[in-house]
């Protein structure tokens, strides 16, 4: 990806300044910042915008010269103005994120227009995903489409993914699956994780292609192996009902187990099920219960009711151990939240440090009931206030996280992954 970030248009540049710039460029592949950093300050100050850019570059990435935001806008201003199209995408990336200069949707719009007028592929795919959203200019899906096609032309996989998600809901274009399906293969071949999912939706349900579940298996393990929650879920479903392989209640355990450990509400629900059952794993009516209560603390329909009625075939110390199990795996989940969203590492010390203090407090008092069995019977209502106490708190941080998370999102979503959110269309159905 660095080497075409740094690739260089002669076309663009002064030829007097060639063999410089392919000595610096060749010195950052390698790694000799300082020798690519002396080359491309004395070209960026006697006016070059290839040395520009590819400054502003070393800026943002913090390659050869400490991190700075304004310096990099700085550069990459001077290379745009002299209508380097690099330089006007990574400007209106900063416009739009607000990094290094006040954030201005309409300003991003502008300088991601410029470069995509130019034919720059990602360009083309940013402007795309502005129409979509409808930040600084109108929404408009029609020309949305247009820049997507435009990018998608040139083998940008994200726009190939946009392009098929838009035929398949009818967005701005007449519903086609079958041209939804095309685009979905080119991104799917090229590695993305959400059209490989959806290519297997589109062979599992026959739209747009032939009905295959062999091809649907195929593309649900490769979507899979790339961490993504869903398709692991569907494989399951395929396991359970027996749909283009042999049925197998341990195989479908086993990817509902993948699924739920990664976050998805039904694959929770399924893998509780099956523990209340006994399919594919020795009956435990304890996991079940918490498999499904951690489901039902998302909001599942159904989930509530069965909850509560696996509780009434428990007795009290199994559902101290549920909660306790419940408790670790919701502030395990809330420590992986924190640890990917940068922005929430100042909270996230804190709150899972009053969790953890919480219930390791709560544990230790658990463990002196338990030498008295009948004491904890006769005390179980205090017992099960304190469990909820503690199973509330860890919700409630856990929603915190959630909102912090969410606003992170939206302040960020044309950072630009100019990409079209992956599940939101996606219909999942209980099974």
């Amino acid at each position: 990806m660095k080497k075409v970030i740094f690739v260089i248009c002669f076309c663009f540049t002064f030829i007097a300044y060639g063999d410089e710039l392919s000595d610096a460029q060749a010195a950052y592949e390698r790694g000799d910042y300082e020798s690519a950093l002396r080359v491309f300050d004395d070209l960026a100050e006697k006016g070059n915008p290839v040395a520009q850019r590819s400054l502003g570059l070393m800026y943002f990435e913090g390659k050869g010269v400490k991190q700075d935001q304004k310096k990099e806008v700085k550069w990459y201003k001077k290379a745009a103005e002299q209508g380097n199209a690099e330089a006007q995408n990574h400007l209106g990336k900063a416009y739009g994120t607000g990094q290094g200069v006040r954030q201005s949707s309409k300003k991003a719009v502008k300088w991601h227009r410029k470069a995509a007028e130019q034919g720059l592929a990602e360009a083309q795919l940013n402007l795309g995903f502005y129409y979509v959203t409808g930040k600084g200019v109108k929404k408009d899906y029609e020309k949305a489409l247009k820049w997507f096609s435009r990018s998608a032309d040139q083998g940008n996989v994200k726009a190939q993914y946009n392009l098929g998600s838009m035929y398949r809901k009818g967005t701005g274009v007449k519903k086609d699956f079958k041209k939804a399906y095309e685009w979905y293969r080119m991104a799917a071949e090229q590695g993305h994780a959400g059209a490989q999912y959806n290519l297997g939706e589109a062979y599992r349900g026959g739209h747009g292609v032939r009905q295959d579940y062999d091809q649907a298996l195929n593309w649900y393990l490769k979507a899979s192996e790339q961490g993504t929650p869903i398709a692991p879920f569907w494989i399951g479903n395929m396991y359970r009902k027996g749909d283009g392989v042999k049925r197998d209640y341990q195989g479908a355990f086993k990817w509902y187990q993948i699924a739920a450990e990664r976050g998805f509400a039904p694959a929770q629900f399924n893998l509780g099920t099956m523990y209340h059952l006994g399919q594919g794993v020795s009956q435990d009516l304890v996991k079940a219960y918490a498999w499904i209560s951690v489901e039902a603390s998302q909001g599942l329909k159904g989930a509530k009711e069965k909850r509560d009625n696996l509780a009434t075939k428990l007795v009290d110390f199994q559902l101290e151990e549920e909660a306790w199990m419940e408790i670790n795996y919701l502030t395990d989940q809330l420590a992986e939240r924190r640890e990917l969203e940068a922005r929430l590492r100042e909270l996230s010390e804190w709150d899972i440090s009053e969790i953890r203090s919480a219930y390791e407090e709560a544990w230790s008092e658990k463990e002196e009931k338990h030498k008295d069995y009948n004491k904890i019977l006769h005390e179980r209502n205090v017992c099960r206030a304190e469990i909820e106490d503690i199973y509330s708190n860890a919700l409630y941080l856990k929603g915190l996280a959630k909102d912090d998370a969410n606003r992170y999102k939206d302040h960020r979503c044309v950072e630009l992954t100019g990409e079209l959110e992956e599940l939101d269309d996606i219909d999942v159905k209980h099974h």
